[in-house]
């Protein structure tokens, strides 16, 4: 599924060790940063087309637990290199599966600052490329298909001790077959709580270019997924802290509404060390 594939970007977009300010979207020149992040998402129903199903096939739940290894290196001041790679195990009634899932490399570069010109601003090219796993069930951790991708990423302060907003848009073009574009946007906003610590919130908006819908017209089977456009909103919460050994977050997030997709609610948690 896309979200799957968009919450693995997102990660790639938050501050990633800890001594860095909210203001610094990068690692700093000559750093490296090594992350982890472990997820897991479940549900019980889905939408063909924009038709909410009772159930999914089989009966009972849908889940993924995904494991996703980072590495940043900054190459120089505001421009930086990631990779990373990663493992789903997913299982169903009427399946289990284990496999690695799309590997993605990025080039970010960091144009403006807050304190020089009132807002921070990056932009991030990306390939993701997609490994072996079963593409024709609900569960897939991706679509099976190359891509490129183009985030951008801006936001300022708003208040003195910190308060501050942020918008990402991003979108991913397939490489050829049947995998529709898609895009993405997130807004949040995220509070200082104080020793390290903060509380963020966002919604998140995503959606495919002209895909087929399931059950719909063109679509013969589970091995058509892949070709279907997903589109959906969701909202996430999230609570971090910046420690001299690293940073740390834990997240929650909900489908709230969609087309082609599972009503997936997914909780995880980040880490990341410096060095």
């Amino acid at each position: 599924m896309k979200i799957a594939n968009y919450i693995s970007l997102s990660f790639l977009s938050i501050v990633f060790a800890a001594g860095v300010s909210a203001s610094d979207y990068l690692i700093a020149p000559g750093k490296i940063a090594l992350g982890q992040s472990i997820s897991h998402t479940s549900f019980d129903e889905f939408w063909a087309g924009s038709a909410k199903q009772p159930g999914v096939p089989g009966g009972g739940e849908i889940e993924r637990t995904s494991y996703r290894s980072y590495i940043f290196y900054g190459i120089q001041e505001d421009l930086a290199l990631d990779f990373s790679f990663g493992y789903a195990d997913t299982s169903s009634v009427l399946s289990t599966d284990g496999s690695l899932t799309d590997y993605a490399l990025g080039l970010s570069w960091q144009l403006a600052h807050e304190e020089d010109s009132s807002l921070d601003w990056m932009v991030r090219a990306g390939i993701s490329i997609a490994d072996s796993y079963e593409v024709g069930v609900l569960s897939a951790p991706g679509d099976g298909e190359n891509s490129f991708d183009l985030m951008t990423k801006f936001g300022r302060s708003f208040t003195e001790n910190g308060i501050r907003g942020d918008v990402e848009v991003g979108y991913t073009l397939s490489d050829g077959g049947d995998v529709p574009d898609s895009y993405r946007l997130k807004a949040g906003s995220s509070i200082p709580l104080g020793g390290g610590f903060a509380f963020d919130v966002s919604g998140i908006y995503f959606s495919g270019i002209d895909g087929i819908d399931i059950g719909g017209p063109g679509f013969s089977g589970l091995a058509d997924l892949p070709k279907v456009e997903e589109s959906g909103t969701a909202g996430e919460i999230g609570l971090s802290v910046a420690t001299n050994y690293g940073y740390y977050r834990i997240s929650v997030s909900q489908i709230l509404d969609g087309r082609n997709i599972g009503e997936e609610l997914t909780s995880g948690i980040f880490a990341s060390f410096s060095f």
